[in-house]
């Protein structure tokens, strides 16, 4: 499950895409002293397409983020385009949160049936001071 830098949003300046069974699934912003992991609605040009059913991408992040024992309350927004998907922030470094984008991705990616389950020592942690939306 590759995450890649991208350029999409032009109002942030550190963001990843991480794309899994032939779709980008999430996104991922940085700033300053945290950042959101998003599920994706479109995908940038050129590359994978954005998973199709955004309701069943949304359901798939809340699914993997129990799983993980995380507890984080997604909050469903509308981008530009009116287009719904899910979001949740919070404080920590850029490093746990792409540590967590990558461990997230092959959740969701597993839940939706895009790729077969995690062994038990693959099983992703949680280093974030603090997730909320």
């Amino acid at each position: 499950m590759p995450i890649l830098r991208t350029s999409k949003f032009h109002h942030a300046r550190t963001q990843y895409r991480a794309d899994a069974g032939g779709f980008t699934l999430l996104r991922l912003t940085y700033g300053k002293n945290g950042g959101a992991i998003k599920t994706a609605t479109a995908g940038d040009r050129g590359s994978n397409p954005a998973y199709p059913d955004r309701d069943r991408l949304i359901s798939a992040m809340r699914t993997a983020l129990n799983s993980m024992g995380i507890k984080a309350h997604v909050e469903i927004r509308r981008d530009s385009s009116l287009r719904l998907f899910g979001e949740i922030s919070g404080e920590g470094s850029k490093t746990d949160f792409i540590d967590l984008l990558g461990k997230l991705v092959g959740v969701v990616g597993q839940v939706l049936g895009l790729q077969s389950p995690l062994r038990d020592r693959d099983r992703p942690g949680n280093r974030l001071s603090s997730i909320h939306s």
